[in-house]
């Protein structure tokens, strides 16, 4: 952490356009696949033909042991109940994939604290502040207490285990999110387009939540439009890893508890 005034940014990609503008439609396939499976959009082929459920690729890790299949002696833990709620897809294509392919020019600053200025770890703060605020919104609009309806009426056991699989299915999405987003893309775009190439960042963010309430969507253009002027200026993605973490989890506590 430093007290020097100068901005960081991440160190620049060459500017290789097919480069970017093959990342930009790689972000974009795989948000809207994943869109495409959760709203278990079915595309059909032929009259006799079932088509193809992309449902299919929101599978469990047993779910994808089955279709492959792998050995179950090798794979019996994959059956654990609190697993199934891992969403391997966006392991493997949010996460696993743009990590493998930004290795070889990794920009390791974008990870850890090097590049904050002591100042960030306010704004970390109030961010976290204004964050957990906004799901405590959700008890007090009607829309949204309906989206997401409260939990408390179960049973301690159940929220224990509702919980559990929160941090499972948290823990399989929101680094690959980040990462995806605020490194994989926006270096990419940033280096090719310097001065509005990062808007395209806030703007995938925006359009993958519009399927959700107009209130969230737009909630998460803003958030996302700082979030990404943030990492663009620092070269550096944990505010918004952690800000965005304390949200996540501050959701299923809020719903069980209130």
């Amino acid at each position: 952490m430093t007290d020097d005034a100068r901005p960081h940014s991440y160190a620049p990609e060459p500017p290789r356009r097919g480069v970017a503008i093959a990342v930009l439609v790689y972000v974009a396939l795989a948000l809207g696949t994943d869109l495409l499976a959760s709203l278990s959009v079915t595309w059909t082929f032929g009259v006799l033909d079932e088509g193809f459920r992309w449902r299919v690729l929101h599978h469990s890790l047993a779910g994808w042991r089955d279709v492959l299949p792998l050995p179950a002696a090798l794979t019996g833990w994959m059956d654990a109940d609190v697993l199934r709620t891992l969403d391997v897809y966006k392991v493997l294509v949010w996460l696993v994939i743009p990590v493998a392919v930004s290795l070889p020019r990794m920009d390791w600053g974008a990870l850890g604290f090097r590049r904050w200025k002591r100042a960030d770890v306010y704004l970390l703060a109030g961010l976290a502040v204004v964050g957990l605020g906004a799901v405590l919104l959700i008890t007090q609009v009607d829309a949204l207490r309906q989206f997401y309806p409260s939990l408390r009426h179960h049973t301690a056991a159940w929220k224990w285990h509702y919980c559990l699989e929160q941090l499972v299915w948290i823990g399989s999405w929101l680094l690959g999110w980040e990462f995806m987003h605020r490194y994989f893309l926006l270096r990419h775009v940033n280096g090719l387009w310097p001065r509005f190439g990062w808007l395209a960042v806030p703007a995938f963010e925006a359009a993958y939540h519009l399927t959700k309430l107009p209130i969230e969507a737009a909630g998460m253009l803003a958030i996302g439009v700082a979030f990404t002027y943030w990492s663009r200026r620092r070269g550096n993605m944990m505010l918004p890893l952690l800000v965005h973490l304390v949200i996540e989890l501050a959701l299923p506590i809020t719903r069980i508890v209130v």
